[in-house]
């Protein structure tokens, strides 16, 4: 298996429950390796689906996210 076959199941299963378009799914899941690598990070995205999804991950959101 390559490491990419492992990131598309990864994204499958982090999509599963959400059910974000393709784009947006992979967006958020490239968001979520990132802050596991720099913690300081917060999503800015105007896509209520998309600050719905990262929210239920527990990750965070920058403030104007939620404003919108």
């Amino acid at each position: 298996m390559t490491p990419q076959t492992k990131d598309m199941g990864k994204l499958r299963i982090l999509n599963r429950g959400v059910g974000l378009r393709a784009a947006d799914a992979g967006h958020l899941f490239m968001f979520h390796a990132l802050v596991h690598s720099l913690f300081d990070l917060e999503l800015l995205s105007f896509d209520r689906e998309m600050v719905t999804a990262a929210q239920q991950f527990g990750l965070a959101v920058h403030p104007a996210c939620i404003q919108s």
